[in-house]
């Protein structure tokens, strides 16, 4: 039994007051006799010896064959079967001695003992005694729970100090293991993660450290919370992250630690801008995406995936789609990434684009329909040709136009041809008529210049014949009503290329 029994003073209590609404019975310290263990319980060891092979039950799980040591002291040692000694000054002629140390015992009685070392025993190398070798009762090991079971069921030994300046007491510090912690250890607030603030709740545990797992399977991000006080916070609320720390306090931080797991409530971030080129909104989500997430949406998969570390390593599911969405992805810790999917264009400009009607000038040249051929009589008898050129006058002026404007990833792989025109003009003189055109569309025509046996001046026979046998292309001018291609313009366009295609209608 111990000398006394003490708790700390109030102050020092403090340290577990935000842990349980009863510090009472949490921390207490009980005062040792040092005359019972530590340095000051030990005993002169005047015999120690080495054994092989052999077979001492200490207990179970634990060696119960291999090599021993077997102790003599120098009197009744009081030592029971699996107290934990500390022995010192025990020497070979050679080498590390793991006879030295702290052991658990088994065959306690009277004044020997033996505990199990690493060494195979030399018979050559006996255990030398002559250093004043001596053996005490080592302090139990943190965690031990305490010895009074019945009244202190759930207290574990954390600390222990020397209480006096002489090293005549010990203090051994007990605090209990935590229970209903979940009743009582959660604090709300909001917190910041991607740039955005969602509502928290912050679950602070004191835990024992031997239980702490860094990748404890039941705490993963994105898991529910659970024990979720009655009629307090929505079902919604997932674990953001969890931080192991310390106490700060002496007595606890050997056996116990402090865990604070903080959970949010998880909803998409949906945001819209003006699309300063456009006038029309952007819109902008983000998603938060952890391992085992359903429904994640990139670009492969715009309905979503379930997220995994591949997923987001794979290039392919990252980019501009061809409906002007941007998927990109950044990890933001180890647990975590974000999404990002976002309109770099209006849907209008996707697909099939937006056709607006607006005017332009437009012009095309005079068109050539034919020749006039009037003969003219000389006084003489004979005559000469008058040749008149009949056309259709050129265009210059404005005209409706259809303008489309659209959006798409990749550059347009078609073939398009404005419609253009290319006027020709040409000249002829012959024998009995002469004729001349400039800036003109035309079709392929054939002059018939004839000198029959009554000509004055020339000898009979044909001339001009197919002299005129290329056309321009296209040889009229448009119909009025029917439209043509005025021009198509394309340029490259937040990650791929803006389209813009004039349709003009002719007057």
């Amino acid at each position: 039994m111990p000398l006394s029994r003490s708790q700390p003073s109030p102050e020092r209590q403090s340290v577990l007051s935000f842990v349980s609404p009863s510090v009472a019975d949490l921390l207490f310290f009980e005062t040792v006799d040092a005359k019972t263990v530590g340095a000051g319980s030990g005993r002169a060891i005047t015999n120690a010896t080495w054994a092989n092979n052999v077979s001492v039950d200490v207990a179970a799980g634990d060696h119960n064959a291999g090599h021993t040591v077997t102790i003599t002291t120098d009197g009744d040692h009081l030592l029971v079967n699996g107290d934990y000694v500390t022995v010192e000054g025990l020497g070979r002629d050679s080498g590390y001695f793991s006879a030295n140390g702290t052991h658990k015992i088994a065959n306690a009685s009277g004044n020997s003992f033996t505990y199990f070392v690493r060494e195979q025993p030399d018979a050559s190398s006996p255990i030398d005694v002559t250093d004043n070798p001596r053996v005490y009762l080592a302090h139990p090991s943190y965690g031990t729970a305490h010895p009074d079971t019945e009244n202190f069921p759930r207290h574990k030994l954390c600390h222990v100090k020397q209480a006096d300046p002489n090293g005549l007491f010990y203090q051994y510090y007990y605090a209990a293991s935590r229970e209903s912690q979940d009743d009582y250890n959660f604090e709300f607030s909001q917190a910041d993660l991607g740039g955005n603030r969602y509502d928290t709740v912050v679950r602070t545990y004191v835990n024992l450290r031997s239980e702490f797992k860094d990748t404890h399977t039941e705490y993963q991000a994105g898991d529910p919370m659970p024990d979720v006080p009655a009629a307090q916070f929505e079902d919604s609320y997932i674990l953001m992250t969890r931080e192991q720390k310390r106490i700060g306090d002496a007595e606890l931080d050997g056996v116990f630690i402090v865990e604070q797991r903080v959970y949010f409530k998880y909803e998409n971030r949906v945001s819209y801008r003006s699309d300063p080129e456009f006038g029309d909104s952007l819109k902008t989500t983000e998603i938060l995406a952890y391992v085992g997430k359903s429904s994640v949406p990139n670009k492969q998969n715009e309905s979503g995936v379930t997220w995994s570390k591949l997923v987001s390593e794979t290039d392919a599911n990252w980019g501009v789609t061809d409906g002007g969405i941007n998927y990109e992805v950044s990890r933001l810790s180890n647990d975590w990434w974000q999404v990002i999917v976002q309109d770099i264009v209006p849907d209008t400009l996707a697909g099939g684009g937006v056709t607006y009607t607006t005017t332009r000038n437009y012009s095309y040249p005079a068109e050539l329909v034919g020749f006039r051929f009037t003969p003219i009589a000389r006084k003489d008898g004979s005559s000469e040709t008058s040749v008149t050129a009949l056309k259709k006058d050129a265009f210059s002026g404005p005209i409706q136009v259809q303008v489309n404007r659209k959006w798409s990833a990749t550059a347009p792989s078609d073939t398009y041809t404005p419609t253009f025109f290319k006027p020709t003009g040409g000249s002829y003189s012959g024998a009995l008529f002469n004729l001349s055109y400039s800036n003109v569309l035309c079709a392929p025509f054939t002059l018939i210049d004839t000198v029959g046996t009554t000509h004055p001046v020339y000898k009979p026979g044909a001339y001009a014949n197919q002299f005129f046998e290329d056309g321009t292309t296209p040889q009229a001018q448009p119909a009025s009503g029917s439209t043509v291609n005025m021009g198509r313009i394309v340029k490259p366009f937040r990650g791929g290329y803006l389209i813009e295609t004039l349709t003009g209608t002719i007057p």
